[in-house]
């Protein structure tokens, strides 16, 4: 389908670089430090929410997109298509690759003085695959017989979607932790998020 074509188009650059097609290969992997940074776990690794933060502000959020988004896009994809036999997001380059395309493109417009419109682009791709993720998200929790735990329509108001982000880390992780068999994951961070 089109997820699969999108996230292939946009793996296959990655064959350049060694290190980073090999971390996307989905693998079993114990949930430990190293792995929760850098590598996609089958299934997924459990990323606690401090975890993500920790990593995300010293980095100016580079770490959340080039790590976190990458990382967790790319397991949710793998689980898909094992579990469902075919992906319904666009696995991690497939979603970060457009992005990072689109807002290059309007950088360019900008200094050409074609105006911004790439760089918007850019944004309505990556609200729409939040929109994706925390649906998603939702799905496994329901799969399972759980309520479903992200409002998705939070991500529409300024704030809000902060909080509905950040839950998103909380939940995802949570769910991995259980179908790794794991203890559940404690994180003294999301208790102040409702």
């Amino acid at each position: 389908g089109v997820p699969e074509a999108v996230n292939t188009f946009f793996k296959q650059p990655l064959a350049l670089v060694p290190e980073i097609e090999a971390a996307l290969q989905p693998k079993a992997r114990p949930a430990e430090l190293q792995a929760q940074l850098t590598q996609v776990g089958s299934p997924g690794v459990p990323r606690p929410l401090w975890l993500v933060i920790a990593a995300s502000v010293p980095t100016a959020l580079f770490w959340y997109g080039a790590g976190y988004k990458l990382l967790v896009e790319e397991e949710l994809f793998a689980y898909e298509v094992n579990q469902l036999g075919g992906a319904r997001g666009f696995g991690g380059p497939g979603t970060m690759g457009p992005f990072v395309l689109l807002f290059a493109f309007g950088a360019l417009a900008a200094l050409l003085g074609l105006g911004p419109i790439w760089s918007s682009l850019a944004f309505v791709w990556i609200f729409y695959t939040q929109y994706l993720l925390y649906t998603r998200v939702n799905e496994l929790y329901e799969s399972e017989g759980m309520e479903p735990p992200l409002h998705v329509w939070w991500l529409v108001f300024p704030g809000f979607n902060l909080v509905v982000g950040l839950r998103q880390v909380h939940f995802l992780a949570k769910y991995w932790a259980v179908k790794r068999g794991e203890a559940p994951l404690t994180d003294p961070v999301v208790d102040f998020f409702p």
